[in-house]
Formats: structure tokens, sequence, C-alpha cells
């Protein structure tokens, strides 16, 4: 489940008391239509408040002021006047506020509320968190990119995918229909000649290949291909940039061919000259073939950046059971003493990711009741120390109790069954552990 930032600002002050309803409960909508160019706002119910009443209170339109507006508005209250319940605002809404229109009244800027919220989520990271999968990580490969999640230039015929480069002219597109892993896959269109895209591994990732330790070495390449025509797309390996060793081609049957097809196991010999190590995906002249998980290997590579969005350490890591599976529906494993690390494998690590910011109205945080209870104790506490700066010597003591309050429920919501989650972590066995670097945590494998 999920709460948008409208609910939850509106839970967040209503617990604080903060937040003006109607007599039945409901959220406040206007009696008949305000003021010309946003003048005004009419709710005749706010007659059983004093005039002057809901003076410098601000004013949030959620969706704006007319049926034809969506967008949120927040704006000040000038005057109130009682008798007819007219809210007089500074400055103006951007339009007429029409009948029937849902508002808001706060005493405290609902800008802060929402910058609570969002700190809220990081202070309560311990028991509060979102379930992230991920799976970027491929078992020492060295090549960046490799399933082409990531694209410096989208759309059209000329996509741009990050780390690579292009061989000739192709027509490129971030192909989101046909693929084999993650989002995307990369579809590949030769116009005039045998045309494709390359990738420099020594350049793009020299951290895992050392040039003096992999002479005469064996190179491993492992792709997923789809053709409709046969001998329309392959993958190649230089060393000079002249001689290339090559995988089979495509057989052209308008499916996916995976590493038991397209595949090359080269024996490295380096120029003297020169530094290349470079996998191409050639499609020849007049085809299009798309391509996916291209993954190439040498020696064990035993440090791995812990991905983003993993907080501090995962709970689980597994590793692909089939290579010839590497999509959603691919089995994955523990990583044990017994199911060691495959070259080639794809990772799933799993752990705690921090909640998602909330920065729309209806933009969405992973946390619905009882749990929005404990994120509202956090960010009240956060706002007693926002607010402690610029309060009085008596309206600090009347805030440092207010902190001391909301510590305490806090406290009480993370001890209560039901609101902190459990995060059920699979023990390492020997086989990896996490490292840190400064701010940067690592998983080392045990091989």
């Amino acid at each position: 489940m999920a709460t948008t930032r409208q609910n939850l600002r509106r839970g967040l002050s209503d617990l604080m008391g903060d937040f003006i309803r109607d007599p039945d409960g409901a959220v406040p909508t206007c009696s008949s239509q305000g003021g010309a160019s946003g003048v005004t706002a009419i709710d005749a119910l706010l007659s059983y408040y004093e005039d002057d009443y809901f003076n410098d209170w601000y004013f949030v339109l959620p969706v704006g002021p007319t049926s034809g507006s969506t967008a949120y508005e927040v704006t000040r209250v000038a005057d109130f006047t009682q008798s007819t319940g007219t809210l007089t605002l500074e400055p103006d809404a951007s339009l007429q506020i029409d009948n029937g229109r849902t508002y808001e009244l706060h005493r405290y800027n609902p800008a802060s509320k929402h910058l609570a919220l969002n700190a809220a989520r990081l202070q309560s990271v311990d028991a509060l968190w979102a379930p992230k999968v991920d799976e970027t990580l491929v078992v020492d490969n060295i090549v960046t990119n490799w399933d082409f999640e990531n694209w410096d230039a989208t759309g059209g015929d000329s996509a741009v995918a990050t780390s690579w480069t292009n061989i000739g002219s192709p027509q490129n597109n971030d192909e989101a229909t046909r693929l084999v892993h993650g989002s995307y896959s990369i579809k590949i269109a030769a116009s005039g000649a045998t045309e494709g895209i390359e990738q420099n591994v020594l350049t793009i990732n020299p951290t895992a290949v050392n040039i003096h330790e992999i002479e005469n070495k064996t190179l491993h390449v492992r792709a997923w291909v789809w053709a409709s025509v046969a001998d329309a797309a392959r993958v190649r390996v230089t060393y000079d940039g002249s001689t290339y060793d090559n995988s089979n081609y495509h057989s052209g049957s308008s499916e996916w061919e995976g590493p038991g097809q397209i595949f090359i196991d080269s024996t490295i010999d380096m120029p003297a000259s020169g530094e290349e190590l470079t996998i191409s995906l050639e499609v020849t002249a007049g085809n299009t073939a798309y391509f996916d998980v291209i993954t190439a290997w040498i020696d064990p590579i035993i440090r791995y950046a812990l991905p983003t969005g993993i907080h501090r350490w995962p709970s689980v890591i597994k590793q692909q059971v089939d290579r010839n599976r590497p999509g959603i529906n691919g089995d994955f494993a523990h990583l044990t003493r017994v199911n060691r690390p495959v070259s080639g494998q794809i990772l799933r690590v799993e752990g705690k990711g921090v909640l998602t910011e909330v920065t729309a109205e209806t933009g969405e945080m992973e946390v619905s009741d009882p749990e929005t209870q404990l994120l509202y104790a956090e960010a009240l506490d956060w706002l007693v120390d926002h607010d402690m700066g610029s309060a009085s010597t008596d309206a600090q003591l009347l805030l440092e109790r207010d902190k001391a309050r909301w510590q305490r429920m806090a406290l009480r919501m993370r001890s209560r069954g039901g609101i902190a989650r459990i995060q059920r972590v699979q023990y390492p066995d020997g086989i990896w552990d996490i490292a840190s670097s400064g701010e940067t945590e690592y998983i080392m494998m045990k091989r």
C-alpha cells in the first residue's frame, strides 16, 4: 500500500491539531463562488469561527481553484469575515474559485509539513522502508550498461545507449516491448552498410580488467539477439581494431537466441602498441536486430559496488539459476557455499530502500495506516526542531516539551507489533560480505 502526499499532509495536520474540517469530519469545500480574480473564497460553515480567526493562515487549493485546473496552489488569508464565511486572500488565487471547490486551512506552512514528511522517511528508515530488488549486477561482468537500461538520448531512430558508441550510422531505438531483461533492449537497423554499436571494455571498465594480467587468458562473451532474417546479426571481439573473433550469426528464427547460440570464447591477444578490447554488436546492411543482456568476463571480480537504492546492507543475495532464463520468469537461488558465484550469472540483490520522497500531490510514499502514525511522530519531531530557531524563549520550552512527546510516541510505535517492518536476512554463509570505503558500500565476493 502507499499514501499520497495530500493524504499524508492531512493525516499529519489532524494529529497536530492543525486541520480545519467540516462539522461532519469532511474536508471543507466552498459553499459558493468566490470573488473575481480569485480574491476571496467563501464557505458558510466557517461562520462557527470569529472574525479574523483565520487571519495569516495558509489557504491551500489541492487541485486548483476551478474544475478545469488540477495544480496545487497555496496562498495566505489576509482577512476573515464570520457573517459570510469569507476568506480574503493575499495574494489572490490564480483564478476565481468555484463553488464546491475543496480547500484546506493550516496555521503552519504546508511546505514545512511536506519537508517534515520527507525528512521523517529518513529518520525512520530502521523501521519503515520500501522493499528493494536490484538485478544490475552480473558475476564477473566487464560490460557496462549490459542490458541497455541507461540511455544518453532516447526516442526516434537516434537513441544513444550509455557507454556504447556507433559503428557507422545505424538507426538505434530504446526498445520497451521486445526484450529479455529489465525494461529495455536495443533495436539496431543497419541502412546502407554493416553497422552496429561497440564498447571498449578496457576504457569503460579499467578497474575490472588489467592490461598486464589478461594476455593469453580467455574472454567469454554471451549475448541475446533477436532477428527475423538469417545471418542478420552477430557479436564480435577485436583486440587490434582489424582482426575479429566472431559469434555465430542469428538463425533468423524470429525468436530470441541466447548464450547457447550467440557466444564467443576468445584467447586474448593484445597488440604490442595498443590497449583495445572491444565488443561489438553487428547488423548486416538492410537488416534489423535486437540485442539484450550482453555480458563478458575474464577473471573473477571480487568487489562490487552495492547497487543504488539498497540501504546499507543487503538482506539477500541470489544468483540466476539458468542463464537461458534471465527475465522475470527466471529462477534465482541464494548464494551459499554450495551455490557459489558463477561467471555471467545475474545477481538479485534484495534489501531495504528508503521510502520514496513525495514532491507532488499525487506522489505516493510506500506507507499506509497504521505505519503512518510512526511517520507522523517522526515528522512532528522534525517540525519542532525546524521551528525552534525562530521561537521565543517561552515558546522554545513548549516546543521542547512537544519534542519529548513526539519522541516518546515514535518509540512506542516502533515497539508495537505490526508497525515496524521486519527485514528477513539471509546470513552470508561466508560467500559474501559488505565492506565500506568512505560512504560507498561494496559487496565482497568470496571465491
